[in-house]
């Protein structure tokens, strides 16, 4: 008996206990929203003084808080156009550290803020689509006891609400017809 306790102390004393993972994964699927919310601070700030855009908050759940402080890298793909040093007035812009995202010891949740911008432009794509994307990809563990779960993508839809006018006047006939703008 003595001999079998001795062995179960030194047995449970080599092995460590590896802590769990937690499962890193995004809140929602996606959602939609408007380039604008219909006031002059929606603008990029290079288009109207005092400007700051719209922040739209993207949220990322552990299904269990971390043990450890844990980064994540993300990429970011779709058709909006990103602000950069090329392009400074463009769709929208991330805040912080756009390729990996901390979450520290003890969290359950973190954020990416997305800063979507009215760019002043109107976007249509070739198949007359009113709307841009932004997608965000969990794409691995840079560091830290976390593992990418199966929501691992958000698409964000940036509907298109700029204004579109077409004049079009016929001959009374139903045809289109001469019109003197004088």
């Amino acid at each position: 008996l003595l001999v079998s306790g001795a062995s179960l102390l030194f047995s449970s004393c080599s092995k460590d206990d590896v802590p769990a993972k937690s499962g890193v994964s995004f809140d929602i699927e996606g959602e939609e929203v408007f380039e604008s919310n219909g006031t002059l601070e929606s603008f990029h700030p290079l288009l109207i003084n005092g400007a700051t855009g719209t922040t739209i908050d993207v949220k990322i759940v552990l299904d269990k808080p971390l043990n450890e402080t844990a980064v994540i890298a993300y990429s970011i793909d779709g058709s909006a156009t990103k602000n950069s040093i090329l392009e400074p007035i463009a769709d929208f812009d991330i805040d912080g550290n756009d390729e990996n995202i901390t979450i520290n010891k003890g969290e359950s949740e973190a954020t990416i803020s997305i800063q979507l911008f009215e760019d002043n432009e109107f976007e249509i794509d070739n198949d007359y689509n009113l709307f841009e994307t932004i997608i965000l990809t969990l794409e691995s563990v840079v560091s830290g006891p976390a593992k990418i779960s199966a929501q691992s993508t958000y698409t964000l839809v940036v509907n298109e609400d700029d204004a579109l006018v077409f004049l079009d006047w016929d001959s009374g006939d139903g045809t289109p017809g001469d019109v003197d703008m004088d």
